[in-house]
């Protein structure tokens, strides 16, 4: 039997702590549930001891770690940059800004090993797109209408397109934020958090007192291990192969 290579070996460290959205069988063992706030994809052994009887019902269903590798795309829209080019009026949604959400597509890292895993994890995403759409009782093929996680307004969506991953880095300051804040240093912090507009920076002295930042969690690799900092997602991020651990909630992944 041969050695496990290095990205073998990291496949199965996170099978043993995530489920590993290329394995053929997740969405047996995933559902959706709904919060006051949103919905979000759960293993379904935690909503049957959630509905046992007897059960805390303050302790619901935590979101389920997925969990891959992939390459972050550069041939795709790329907007993981700190601020995300936000600017007034940029897109019809008009997202504000302390609401941005850095993204970025996520494609076929390529590696011979994993072959196949990244198609099965892009099938596996779009299983659990439509799910949410029979979860709410909704038609399905409304999912034709939506540009989540999969732009399904392209004619013929497929593992070619890539899936979309985002992650919020401002927050309302309050006791709750404040208690999760970790402090990086002063190149992470929101008062020299990197911006590229004018209308941005405006926006940001805005929100400096009433906001914290969130940095990605995006870390270089060993024997380095240091979080990347926000004025080099662009130049780091874009076209690297990453170990990915996220959540999906409803139509965004955090």
């Amino acid at each position: 039997m041969s050695r496990e290579t290095a990205f073998e070996a990291l496949r199965t460290r996170l099978r043993a702590h995530c489920v590993y959205l290329g394995d053929n069988d997740i969405l047996e063992r995933l559902e959706w549930f709904e919060t006051q706030d949103f919905d979000h994809v759960v293993l379904k052994d935690d909503v049957d001891r959630f509905s046992e009887d007897g059960a805390p019902r303050n302790n619901p269903p935590q979101p389920a770690p997925l969990a891959g590798i992939f390459r972050l795309s550069h041939r795709h829209h790329f907007f993981m940059r700190a601020c995300s080019r936000w600017k007034p009026n940029a897109s019809s949604i008009n997202q504000p800004f302390a609401e941005i959400r850095p993204s970025a597509f996520t494609e076929d890292p390529g590696i011979p090993e994993l072959q196949g895993d990244y198609a099965m994890g892009w099938e596996n995403v779009a299983g659990l797109s439509r799910e949410w759409y029979r979860f709410r009782n909704l038609d399905e093929a409304r999912v034709t209408e939506s540009r989540g996680v999969i732009d399904w307004t392209k004619p013929r969506p497929s593992p070619a397109d890539g899936f979309k991953i985002g992650r919020r880095v401002f927050e309302k300051r309050s006791p709750e934020s404040l208690e999760r804040f970790q402090d990086h240093g002063p190149r992470f912090s929101i008062e020299n958090w990197p911006v590229e507009y004018p209308e941005a920076q405006a926006e940001l002295n805005r929100i400096k007192s009433t906001h914290i930042a969130h940095p990605i969690p995006a870390y270089y690799p060993a024997p380095d291990n240091n979080l990347i900092p926000p004025d080099r997602y662009w130049d780091d991020l874009r076209g690297a192969i990453v170990r990915l651990e996220f959540h999906l909630n409803h139509w965004f992944i955090g």
